[in-house]
C-alpha cells in the first residue's frame, strides 16, 4: 500500500523529502532510513521496541528530537530549567547529551585519530570522502569535526538509550531540575541528589564492571 501511495512522487518530491525542511531540522532520520519507516512487519521501530512502549515513545522522540530536554524547553519557550546537569553547557542539547555529556554510558565513539581512515562507529553516508582540512584547523580537530557531523547510526542511537533508560525522559528532567535546586542550597546528598548518582554515576561504574 506505501509502494502505491509513492508511485506519482515525482523527482521534486524526492529532493523535498530529502531536505531538512521535510524531515525536520532536529531528526536523526535520514534519507536512507525511510526503508526502516515502512509500514509494515520489517518496520525498524517495531522490531527494536514494539514490545516495550515506554522506550518506543522514548526513542521516537529523541531520534525526531521532540524529547524533553534543556533547548527543546528552550525553543518553545517552555518554564523550567534549561541547564545540562554535568556542567558543560547552559542550555542542554541533543548533542550535549550524544557527544558531551559525561554523566551517560556511550559506546559509540570518535574515530582513531591514530588510524583516520577509520571513521568511528557513526555512519558516514552522507560523507563518502573527507574534505581538505580547513584553514585555522588542525587535522585532528577536522576530524573530529566531520564525525560529529555525519548522521548517527540508529543502532547506536537505540543502544545509548538502553544502556541510559532514564535519558530523554520527563522523569529525568525534573530529576535534574530538583538536583540543581538543592545543590544551590548545597544539599548535597539530599534524595534527590541520590536518585542522581544512581542513574548516572553507579550506573556508569556497574556498566565497567
Amino acid at each position: 500500500m506505501l509502494d502505491e501511495a509513492f508511485k506519482g512522487v515525482t523527482p521534486h518530491d524526492e529532493v523535498y523529502r530529502d531536505s531538512p525542511k521535510y524531515r525536520g531540522r532536529n531528526s536523526l532520520i535520514q534519507p536512507s532510513d525511510f526503508e526502516k519507516c515502512k509500514h509494515t512487519s520489517s518496520n525498524w521501530f517495531l522490531k527494536t521496541a514494539g514490545k516495550d512502549s515506554a522506550y518506543f515513545a522514548r526513542m521516537t522522540r529523541f531520534i525526531s528530537g521532540h524529547f524533553p530536554h534543556g533547548s527543546f524547553r528552550e525553543r518553545f519557550n517552555f518554564e523550567g530549567n534549561r541547564k545540562c546537569l554535568c556542567g558543560k553547557a547552559n542550555v542542554e542539547t541533543k548533542d550535549i547529551i550524544w557527544f558531551d555529556c559525561d554523566l551517560w554510558i556511550r559506546k559509540h565513539k570518535p574515530p582513531d585519530l591514530m588510524n583516520p581512515d577509520q571513521q568511528g562507529d557513526r555512519r558516514r553516508d552522507a560523507l563518502d570522502f573527507r574534505s581538505p582540512t580547513p584553514p585555522g584547523m588542525s587535522r585532528e580537530e577536522h576530524i573530529i569535526a566531520e564525525w560529529r557531523n555525519s548522521p548517527p547510526d540508529l543502532k547506536d542511537v537505540a543502544e545509548f538509550l538502553q544502556l541510559n533508560p532514564i535519558v530523554g525522559t520527563f522523569q529525568w528532567l525534573d530529576l535534574a531540575e530538583k538536583a540543581i535546586t538543592d545543590h544551590g542550597r548545597d544539599e548535597i546528598n539530599s534524595i534527590t541528589a541520590v536518585k542522581v548518582r544512581l542513574h548516572t554515576s553507579f550506573r556508569k561504574e556497574a556498566f565497567r564492571q
